[in-house]
């Protein structure tokens, strides 16, 4: 009788799944005396929140820069960056966490994977998980996914388009962030991030255009803007591919940017 309540238990807790950002587990045990009892345990996916967090960002920005009214006060610069910045680097905590979360689900619940990807499949995941592969550092965002497509038999992204290219520079530009180093520039010399950038988006109007592109004219609502969207087309193309509901589905109306 218990261990029917317990299933139908753990039923209903999965189906108050908030858009799949969490899973909550039940077990029964018994001891040796004979006495049964539940135990519960929770984990939490973080892959949503970092999207819409870069959406939000990135509705930050444009709304900074609409109000501009020619007079940029110290406090708005800095707002103005760090919410561009935040926007890049949520985006790209999307794509890892998403990544990640789809090995970890191989392995932790295995059950919601079988049904879309198979038993099989999940099995060999789980094991490459448990043995650290994809899953250390020395391992990128874009050979995890290319490990994940590799597995499963699928067509790998085509590296010499979008949404590929454009997310191996937006990664680019995450890493040049957290580790910048200047760099001299002579007059009327484009830095290498502007020959890479400068035809994916627009420069930021807030910025004098005798600024550096980077970190500066390239750090607008056009950059945060472009960040979230291809981030976005990239998982959806990864999931299409391997045949599973794409991860944004549940909050695509909050990803306005």
């Amino acid at each position: 009788m218990l261990a029917r309540y317990v299933t139908f238990l753990m039923k209903e807790m999965r189906n108050m799944q908030d858009n799949k950002s969490r899973i909550i587990n039940a077990t029964l045990s018994m001891s040796a005396v004979g006495e049964m009892s539940i135990h519960f345990s929770t984990c939490t996916y973080l892959s949503l929140q970092h999207i819409c967090s870069a959406a939000f960002f990135s509705r930050t920005a444009a709304r900074i820069e609409k109000d501009y009214d020619n007079n940029l006060t110290d406090d708005v610069k800095i707002e103005y960056k760090a919410v561009v910045i935040s926007s890049i680097f949520s985006a790209v905590s999307f794509l890892e966490s998403t990544i990640n979360e789809f090995f970890w689900k191989s392995s932790e619940s295995p059950q919601e994977m079988e049904k879309s990807i198979g038993k099989d499949n999940v099995q060999l995941l789980s094991r490459l998980w448990n043995l650290k592969i994809p899953r250390t550092a020395r391992y990128s965002i874009l050979e995890k996914y290319e490990i994940a497509l590799g597995i499963l038999g699928k067509k790998p992204f085509d590296k010499d388009r979008s949404p590929y290219q454009d997310v191996a520079l937006l990664i680019k530009i995450r890493n040049s962030l957290i580790h910048f180093e200047p760099e001299w520039v002579k007059d009327e010399e484009k830095q290498k991030m502007e020959k890479m950038l400068s035809s994916r988006f627009s420069d930021s109007p807030l910025v004098e255009k005798t600024s550096l592109y980077f970190p500066h004219r390239c750090l607008g609502h056009g950059c945060s803007e472009w960040a979230v969207n291809n981030s976005i087309k990239f998982s959806d193309e990864f999931c299409k591919n391997i045949g599973i509901t794409p991860i944004c589905e549940t909050v695509r109306s909050k990803l306005k940017t």
